[in-house]
């Protein structure tokens, strides 16, 4: 669903990927995790080209990303960011149907896609007409996902999407993301920095280090087989987090 062939990326002189290459599979979640500066960010930014690589190629459903297609590429990608990145000055319902609207869909399959997607996120109707500050963090995030869902995209891009809420809504959200991915089977490609998280809700484990793939695959070939002393020390940095994988 996603390739990156030989990509070369740069930033303000500093090399953060160098000679990358990836496939991600459809219909799964693949989580990428690392410590702060990996990568993690700028390879969801590359994919729907807000960063543009200094050289290599970006595929996205065997389509080579360029200025000529990008807008159509947007169209099948959804994009959640840490915060949510709601526009303050739009209701939920504004910022949930901002691109049908944008793309003039008609009122009865705008609202019939509305109505899917509440369901599908357990959203009350009755905050649609709130806005982005008279709702909880969690209802920011669930307006946040319907909207990158809105337009049913292929792909589903995930920037730490629960970092900034607290364990007990960020737990409350796992349960109906597992629901979501479940049901939907699209193709996911999240960035977290929590294993826990990684390991709850993603099919495939990346984890990076210095824009380099050290390791992938599930948690427990992670733990059991790890591929150098860098796996196993940031396993065992987490590792309290972890308890249910001791046994």
């Amino acid at each position: 669903m996603v390739t990156f062939d030989s990509v070369f990326f740069a930033y303000k002189d500093q090399q953060i990927l160098n000679n990358f290459n990836l496939k991600i599979t459809p219909n799964k979640t693949t989580v990428l995790i690392g410590p702060s500066g990996c990568g993690k960010s700028t390879i969801l930014r590359l994919v729907n080209r807000l960063l543009i690589p200094s050289s290599g190629t970006i595929s996205v459903d065997n389509e080579i990303i360029s200025e000529k297609n990008i807008q159509a590429v947007r169209y099948k990608t959804g994009y959640v960011i840490q915060d949510g990145g709601l526009f303050p000055n739009m209701t939920a319902e504004q910022n949930i149907t901002l691109m049908a609207r944008r793309l003039k869909w008609e009122k009865s399959a705008l609202n019939k896609r509305l109505q899917e997607l509440l369901e599908l996120t357990h959203f009350s109707p009755d905050f649609l007409k709130r806005y982005p500050a008279q709702l909880s963090g969690g209802q920011q995030q669930r307006v946040s996902l319907m909207r990158a869902l809105m337009l049913d995209p292929k792909l589903l891009l995930l920037d730490e999407p629960f970092a900034a809420l607290d364990p007990l809504i960020r737990a409350d959200l796992h349960e109906s993301m597992i629901g979501i991915f479940k049901k939907l089977q699209k193709t996911v490609l999240m960035v977290t920095h929590d294993l826990h998280e990684a390991a709850y809700l993603g099919n495939q484990i990346i984890l990076l280090s210095k824009g380099e793939i050290i390791q992938s695959g599930q948690i427990k070939e992670l733990i059991s087989k790890p591929a150098n002393t860098f796996v196993t020390q940031f396993i065992k940095a987490q590792r309290s987090h972890l308890p249910e994988l001791d046994e």
